[in-house]
């Protein structure tokens, strides 16, 4: 039987905010690393947030603010998306 690993649990963790992000409508891409970003709807939001490993990089205006865990980037995520609508 497999063990699940550091990096499945990233990847899996990576997946759920992923998924949860494309759900709430939100611009996913994959950077030339492998690193998924996930970008605003609204082009005059000035934030994104980038994979690190199993953290989150919050970056606003270009400059790094917080690493998140994967429950407090879904909890920004529905928060930007309610302040949107």
């Amino acid at each position: 039987m497999r063990k699940n690993t550091s990096s499945d649990r990233d990847s899996q963790s990576a997946e759920t905010v992923f998924s949860q992000a494309k759900s709430l409508g939100f611009i996913c891409q994959e950077d030339i690393q492998g690193n998924i970003l996930i970008l605003p709807r609204e082009q005059t939001d000035q934030w994104k947030m980038q994979q690190i490993a199993d953290r989150w990089l919050l970056i606003i205006k270009g400059v790094p603010q917080a690493h998140l865990h994967p429950s407090e980037a879904i909890s920004f995520l529905k928060r930007r998306r309610e302040t949107s609508c």
